[in-house]
C-alpha cells in the first residue's frame, strides 16, 4: 500500500482505519525508510491478518514497536522478516505477549536468534540452533529475545 514511500514520516491519519477486515498486510509499509512513529497503528484489529511478512521491511527509522504489543495476530502465518532492515536498535521484546501459535514462517529481524528459529522450521541441520532452544506448539518469543 505504502510501498515505496520513503519520505513518508506521518502516519496520524491511518489511526482510525478500520483494517479488521484486512488479511493481507504484506509489505505494507516496506522501505519506508523515514517511518519512525507507528503510534498509529496501536488500536488497529489485526485479528483477521494472515499476512504480515515484510510489512515494515526497510523502515530504516523504526526503533519503538511498544505500539504494536497488544495486536492480537494469533491468525498469522507469516511474519518473514516483518522488522527486517529496520533501526539496529530495534527492540521486538514488546512483541513478547503476541500469540504466533499460528505461524509457518518466523523471522522478524536480522538477530540471529530470530533467524534461528525461522531455520528451525526448514533446515535444522543448516544453522546453529541456540542451545536453549525448545519446540513448542505456542511460540513465546519472551524466552528467545
Amino acid at each position: 500500500m505504502f510501498h515505496g514511500c520513503p519520505s513518508l514520516s506521518d502516519i496520524k491519519e491511518l489511526e482510525n482505519w478500520d483494517v479488521s477486515n484486512g488479511i493481507n498486510f504484506l509489505e505494507m509499509f516496506r522501505d519506508c525508510s523515514s517511518l519512525s512513529d507507528i503510534r498509529a497503528l496501536q488500536n488497529w484489529n489485526v485479528s483477521n491478518g494472515v499476512f504480515f511478512e515484510k510489512m515494515f521491511y526497510g523502515c530504516k527509522s523504526l526503533s519503538d514497536i511498544r505500539a504494536l504489543q497488544n495486536w492480537n495476530v494469533s491468525n498469522g502465518k507469516s511474519f518473514g522478516a516483518m522488522f527486517y532492515a529496520c533501526s539496529s536498535s530495534l527492540n521486538t521484546t514488546p512483541l513478547k505477549k503476541w500469540n504466533m501459535s499460528n505461524q509457518k514462517y518466523l523471522e522478524l529481524t536480522s538477530k540471529p536468534v530470530d533467524i534461528a528459529i525461522a531455520k528451525y522450521y526448514y533446515k535444522p541441520n543448516d544453522y546453529d540452533i541456540p542451545k536453549n532452544f525448545s519446540f513448542k506448539k505456542q511460540v513465546q518469543l519472551d524466552e528467545y529475545l
